[in-house]
């Protein structure tokens, strides 16, 4: 990795601890390696705003891969460079199939880089909440609608991301299936998830690794020149597109089998170890 130019990290579960905080080894290693000319570059499934102020305002970050992927960020210009969203004709019909699924749950959508829900779902979303900081995401940052598909369908806005959440005691049972008959209903829907009792939808072409691979040739950097870090099925595609693909020990078993090297986990300082070990 000495010839290392851009990182890219996702957020929750990888440069955020448990408590949703950059550690100050972390802090260090980011420093120092932007202090070497390296991009650091949050890849993340939130949207801009939506990312901790303690991460949007590290004063080295120039960019910021969001929604996972379905926007590029220039944080200094404040423009999208690069975006791909769900049509949403196509959304409303995905959210019709959703409404079929045979389990309690939620929804939202991320439209404009803001989060859309429910209001009736936002006001009964506390079971659906797999910890306080996330349920604290789900209230803050989605403004409620009385009714999502209508709502999308009056303002003919495009969709960035579709999202599910369902109990936790359903994901074993649930999960998996649900995540397959999506796929399969909606062949050019990209499905994915960041936390335990999620799934997440965005548009094909809309993934971390395609966003990676547009923003590196923007900047002029080589595929070898590009490292990433993550630990959910949504970091899939950009831990096979960099150079160099870090997973982290709390990562999903198919990160760890795809990646160069498996670092400790969010909690055990693995950004810094894997920083560390690697880059000079």
């Amino acid at each position: 990795m000495e010839n290392i130019r851009l990182v890219a990290l996702d957020l929750d579960g990888t440069l955020l601890n448990s408590d949703k905080q950059i550690t100050d080894e972390s802090r260090k290693v980011l420093y120092r390696a932007a202090e070497q000319g390296i991009e650091i570059v949050p890849c993340t499934g939130r949207f801009f705003g939506g990312m901790p102020e303690s991460v949007r305002k590290l004063p080295f970050l120039h960019y910021a891969i969001t929604v996972n992927g379905a926007s590029v960020y220039d944080v200094r210009q404040e423009k999208e460079l690069y975006s791909s969203c769900i049509p949403w004709e196509k959304a409303v019909e995905v959210i019709e199939f959703i409404e079929t699924l045979d389990c309690p749950l939620v929804y939202d959508a991320y439209i404009e880089n803001w989060g859309w829900m429910p209001r009736v779902m936002q006001e009964n979303v506390d079971p659906f909440g797999p910890d306080p900081h996330y349920l604290k995401m789900l209230k803050t940052f989605r403004t409620p609608v009385e009714n999502l598909k209508d709502f999308i369908s009056e303002n003919k806005k495009d969709v960035q991301k579709l999202q599910i959440y369902m109990l936790p005691s359903e994901v074993e049972a649930h999960k998996a299936e649900f995540m397959k008959a999506i796929a399969d209903k909606f062949e050019w829907l990209a499905v994915t998830s960041s936390v335990i009792n999620n799934i997440e939808m965005n548009f094909r072409d809309a993934n971390k690794g395609d966003a990676l691979m547009a923003l590196a040739a923007h900047l002029g950097i080589s595929r070898e020149q590009v490292a990433a870090f993550g630990d959910g099925s949504n970091d899939l595609t950009m831990i096979k597109a960099a150079g160099f693909g870090v997973a982290m020990e709390n990562g999903v078993p198919e990160l760890h089998e795809i990646a160069e090297f498996v670092t400790r986990t969010n909690d055990e300082e693995g950004i810094a170890f894997g920083f560390r070990k690697f880059l000079k």
